[in-house]
């Protein structure tokens, strides 16, 4: 049908298909914004506590999450080159953590392979449940690789939220929701390619790598 139209109809028709997909994306942006996942790891026991690092106070939450969940080990995932270790064993003594209970993995350099450590963690402690403790921006596309990666796995949530409010500086609000924008992105990204199966193999292939 589109061979017998214009050039101008098909113009107008690309125009306004463009249009609705950004309406589209601008009303699921504005409720992500307002999205407030509601923790469920304090009232649940769990068998690990799953910190991603990269957000201000995920690790000290985390930590101090430790001891309220049951969890037996803390798995910090995402520890990056000329990261000073005893920082966390500095807090894991502030809250009388155990340091022995403390796990810093290094194999992961985005949410995707923080999934593909995790699991690795997962499968060689036997465990069977987690807690997630990441931003809330963050936590669902976390959320939804953690569970398409560990669908044997119960996993609970542990959102940090970005302390804003009137006395905030507006380079702070922008900073959010540009970060906020960016992140809602890759969860639309991490679902097309979920849905088209566009995940890369070297992610199974670290997994099997690392696994006996």
């Amino acid at each position: 049908m589109l061979k017998f139209m214009t050039f101008q109809t098909r113009f107008k028709l690309l125009i306004l298909v463009f249009l609705l997909l950004v309406c589209i994306w601008f009303i699921g942006f504005i409720f992500f914004i307002f999205y407030s996942p509601q923790e469920n790891c304090s009232d649940n026991q769990v068998d690990a506590v799953v910190v991603l690092t990269g957000g201000k106070n995920r690790i000290e939450e985390a930590i101090k999450l430790f001891n309220s969940s049951g969890a037996k080990k803390i798995l910090i995932s995402g520890i990056g080159k000329g990261v000073i270790k005893n920082d966390f064993f500095n807090l894991a003594d502030k809250y009388k953590v155990p340091r022995e209970y403390i796990v810093l993995g290094n194999l992961a350099e985005n949410t995707f392979s923080n999934a593909v450590e995790a699991e690795i963690f997962m499968k060689l402690q036997g465990y069977k449940s987690l807690c997630l403790v990441t931003s809330n921006y963050h936590l669902p596309r976390s959320f939804k690789i953690f569970k398409d990666m560990m669908p044997e796995i119960r996993i609970n949530y542990y959102p940090i939220f970005t302390p804003l409010d009137n006395n905030s500086s507006l380079a702070v609000k922008l900073r959010f929701l540009k970060r906020t924008m960016l992140e809602y992105n890759k969860y639309l990204a991490c679902y097309a390619i979920y849905y088209f199966d566009l995940l890369s193999d070297k992610y199974y292939e670290l997994l099997y790598k690392y696994l006996p």
